[in-house]
């Protein structure tokens, strides 16, 4: 029986291209939380939900986005001051003898015991260190970056879930159209049957129905394991407990807001698609670390001191203290800086032609996003056409059986033209509903899909 008409390459490249750049293998969660008794009533809005709770790229973004500040934390502490305590207490014996000075008149070869303590603070501050500053400003761009990402990130999840979602919802209308396709072709059976017993078909009809009911029969089988496994990747993706029974609550969506226009959506992809402004992002924290290379040149002045007491016992101490300002500057670095500043400058310039590419992608995606969806809604009313005039093609063509001008062939021809007539209509409302939802995620509000791109309302 042939396919569909291309629908699923075009939806499997759709995803691709959208999802490439910032949201990686989706596939897998952190499930959690309890097995809920009995069927689980699971919506899109619920599906989403849970995706962004517990599918693993949500996890994994929220931990390097904690790596990203725990390393600029590490950069902020070398600009602000290091203050540590000191409270040494240690009693001693020299031999003066291993030191060049025993034998000599008057002065003992054994001093001690002795005790000393001392209880000090010591404190480290850089003053002006242009290096440990421009690298600050480097890790602050980077958790921006990271946290750009994150975003990005559930931004994929979503269109991940919703694809899912569709996915699970078009193959339970497949099986309910080959359900009906059986159905039909029982009564066929049926038909050419009692025509058979009445002697006015030849045995032939009869086993061509029969032929094309094990082959519906056969069909609704695949259909219903295609089924159950989209549905175990669906509940895969969201986490959902192991073994959890589910039924999908959200019926195919059939209509649609319009969507935006074209020059709104470029415009608004450009200032708000998180994996873009991450983009940017990542340039300017290669800007401060290049600013870092070249700033190794330049002195770096730091402050130094102590305060404590010290004595041989606690009642006998003595305050003591010390300071220094000091000023470190390169003299000899065997070409370590020039290294440095060579190795930042060639990613900066990586960083903003990834940026620029970056540009150039979000205009890619989002006109092709449109084309689809303009191309998918078309495809849906043909689709719709195409099903209309299957359905009075095999009235007619069962007319003709029943009235004795033809054999069932026609019959056969016709149930098969239905069965593709709903395929390519299913298939098209799975492709346009997904190219609904990637005109969502290519302007940057994929957190809107369900409701704002697709018109489900949450109940």
């Amino acid at each position: 029986m042939p396919g569909p008409l291309g629908g699923e390459n075009n939806a499997a490249g759709l995803m691709t291209s959208l999802t490439r750049a910032g949201g990686g293998d989706l596939s897998g969660s952190v499930p959690s939380g309890e097995r809920v008794q009995g069927v689980l009533d699971l919506t899109l809005s619920d599906a989403v939900a849970r995706g962004l709770k517990y599918n693993f790229g949500a996890v994994s973004g929220e931990l390097s986005t904690r790596r990203a500040t725990a390393a600029r934390l590490a950069e902020l502490s070398n600009l602000l001051p290091n203050l540590n305590g000191r409270i040494v207490y240690s009693s001693q014996q020299v031999n003066l003898k291993a030191f060049g000075f025993g034998g000599f008149p008057g002065i003992p070869a054994i001093v001690g015991p002795f005790e000393v303590l001392d209880v000090r603070a010591a404190l480290n501050q850089a003053i002006v260190d242009i290096r440990a500053w421009s690298n600050w400003k480097a890790s602050r761009e980077a958790v921006r970056s990271a946290e750009l990402t994150n975003r990005s990130i559930r931004d994929s999840i979503v269109l991940v879930v919703v694809n899912l979602y569709l996915g699970a919802l078009a193959g339970r209308a497949r099986i309910t159209s080959a359900e009906a396709q059986v159905a039909t072709a029982q009564a066929e059976f049926r038909q050419a049957s009692n025509m058979k017993e009445a002697g006015t078909v030849a045995g032939i009809d009869v086993l061509r129905a029969q032929v094309q009911l094990r082959a519906e029969e056969q069909r609704v089988i695949a259909l219903r394991n295609d089924f159950e496994r989209q549905k175990l990747d669906l509940a895969r993706a969201i986490g959902l407990h192991e073994g959890q029974q589910f039924t999908l609550a959200t019926a195919i969506p059939t209509a649609g807001p319009t969507m935006p226009e074209l020059e709104d959506a470029l415009r608004q992809a450009r200032d708000t698609r998180p994996d873009y402004q991450a983009s940017l992002a990542t340039e300017k924290s290669a800007e401060w670390q290049r600013r870092a290379a070249t700033s190794a040149r330049i002195p770096a002045l730091y402050f130094s001191g102590d305060f404590g007491t010290i004595g041989p016992s606690v009642r006998d101490t003595h305050a003591t203290y010390a300071a220094a300002v000091g000023l470190q500057f390169p003299i000899f670095e065997g070409g370590r800086i020039r290294a440095a500043i060579e190795r930042s400058s060639a990613e900066l310039a990586e960083r903003r032609a990834e940026t620029a590419d970056f540009r150039g992608r979000i205009d890619y995606q989002v006109r092709t996003a449109f084309l689809n969806v303009n191309a998918a809604r078309e495809r849906v009313a043909v689709a719709e056409e195409a099903r209309r005039l299957a359905g009075e093609q095999l009235v007619q063509a069962r007319d003709r059986f029943a009235a004795g001008v033809t054999n069932n062939l026609e019959v056969v021809q016709s149930q098969q033209a239905v069965a593709v007539a709903e395929e390519n209509y299913i298939e098209s409302l799975y492709v346009w509903n997904l190219s609904r939802a990637a005109v969502g995620y290519a302007v940057g509000r994929a957190q809107q899909i369900p409701g704002e791109f697709l018109g489900v309302t949450t109940p």
